[in-house]
């Protein structure tokens, strides 16, 4: 076979080329330290690299996690342990009171800390996260303890006991007790007393939340009553099969009415289901029914929040820190706690009240109302207690699980790092000696192709 110049000069070529190229793909690989530069260089390498990169940007995000979740709960320990140390403080302070004799400026110096001490629960009870309620369920923007004077935007159904404290301004509507209350003057409100629209209070009301039973009429403790006012659920109610639903009686809380009919089954309302005045309750039926606070109601700072009290429960806000693996970081039940610890403050305070008259020789009934209360605080500070305990389990394994991730981060790193890096220095080395080879491709070249047009010319 006749070897032309032209067929040198193009195997030349594209052996320069071949050299070049490798040259440039060494190049580039020392100045990015990676193996490929796009997909195409090596598919199997670019999958397994990709499939790397997630795992290291899912375990940072889970690190994040369980950063945040760590945080929040810390938080919540502090706020738990002053809250077990507060309630110890006025646990003592009582316990003291109660082995003796106590005066008038004793009463009083009584008082002014027990003020102090019940203002500083509040505080620990309401505490924030980034701005979010830690003891507030879902609904991280309410406190459990309005911190001001606050006006209710839309009608608020009791769902737990609760105080309405003295110069709190019924909204439009007015109030209609769902049950008989006693008051701490002994005064009892039977079942149906309404507060008309406008009134200010003059005095702490309390608001119980009872079972009623209805056989045609709605039984409240001792007192029986017609269903002659609406009302709102406050727990998912199931009505038996037989009950006969005449129309617009049960308002879903959707705003829909449940048609007219006589279920053949049983079916079960949710909660916030209105039963209208004009709805007669089933036979053997058992509901919970509370308090409805009207719109444009004005509540005084230290009230316990409608809005949470009693409506938290199964409200666990967790946080993904793994696959499929999810811890809840947020305490329930701090609501009904603080709901009862500070009522058990505030009858303490009413009482040295009630006793601060310049006159000694009243101790006896405040040395059983202190006993009584010790016991009472002995409940709550074994309720925080095993809060403490759970939140401590939590914490617990959140650490083990931020151990994990941050050996995780650091094998799936170094699998990515051997994965799509190159060694350097042998990269360096193949580079010079492709470089060389280059070169010698070069001489070789200017050997080969020496003849030029004038060669030829006689």
């Amino acid at each position: 076979m006749r070897v032309t110049n032209g067929m040198i000069r193009n195997n030349m070529l594209n052996a320069l080329n071949t050299n070049m190229s490798r040259l440039d793909t060494l190049y580039n690989q020392m100045n990015t330290q990676k193996k490929i530069q796009r997909p195409s260089d090596d598919p199997i390498i670019t999958g397994r690299s990709l499939k790397l990169r997630i795992n290291v940007l899912e375990v940072e995000q889970y690190a994040s996690n369980t950063e945040e979740a760590e945080s929040w709960m810390s938080i919540t320990e502090k706020a738990l342990d002053n809250i077990h140390s507060i309630t110890q403080d006025v646990r003592t302070r009582c316990n003291n009171a109660a082995t003796g004799t106590l005066t008038v400026d004793d009463r009083d110096k009584l008082k002014a800390v027990i003020d102090q001490l019940a203002q500083q629960l509040q505080d620990e009870a309401n505490v924030t996260y980034i701005g979010r309620s830690v003891f507030s369920g879902y609904k991280t923007d309410e406190p459990i303890v309005l911190t001001k004077e606050t006006t209710l935007d839309k009608d608020v159904y009791t769902s737990s006991e609760m105080t309405l404290l003295k110069g709190t301004k019924v909204g439009t509507g007015g109030i209609t007790l769902s049950a008989a209350t006693t008051l701490a003057d002994g005064t009892v409100l039977p079942a149906g007393h309404t507060f008309a629209a406008g009134t200010i209070l003059d005095k702490d009301i309390p608001l119980p939340v009872k079972t009623i039973i209805g056989d045609g009429v709605a039984t409240i403790g001792s007192t029986s009553i017609p269903v002659g006012s609406n009302r709102i659920l406050t727990g998912a109610t199931t009505l038996p099969a037989g009950t006969v639903i005449a129309a617009s009686t049960i308002k879903l809380p959707d705003g829909t009415f449940l048609p007219a009919q006589t279920l053949t089954s049983s079916l079960s309302v949710p909660e916030g289901t209105t039963l209208v005045s004009t709805m007669v309750p089933p036979v053997g039926m058992t509901m919970k029914i509370g308090t409805i606070l009207p719109i444009n109601t004005v509540l005084p700072k230290g009230t316990m929040n409608p809005k949470v009290l009693g409506k938290i429960d199964g409200q666990e806000v967790q946080y993904e820190v793994g696959v499929g693996n999810t811890i809840t970081v947020n305490t329930l039940g701090m609501d009904s706690c603080m709901n009862k610890l500070l009522k058990d403050v505030k009858d303490i305070k009413d009482k040295l009240d009630t006793y601060y008259d310049g006159i000694d020789g009243n101790e006896a009934d405040l040395y059983a109302l202190f006993n009584d209360k010790i016991g009472e605080f002995d409940k709550t500070l074994s309720t925080v207690s095993e809060m403490t305990a759970d939140l401590g389990s939590k914490m617990t394994r959140v650490e083990y699980t931020a151990s994990r991730l941050t050996d995780d981060k650091t094998n799936f790193t170094e699998l990515l790092s051997n994965t799509e890096g190159v060694d350097l220095e042998e990269v360096y080395v193949e580079f010079n000696s492709q470089y060389q080879v280059y070169q010698s491709a070069l001489q070789a070249t200017s050997k080969v192709v020496m003849n030029t047009l004038a060669d030829f010319l006689n």
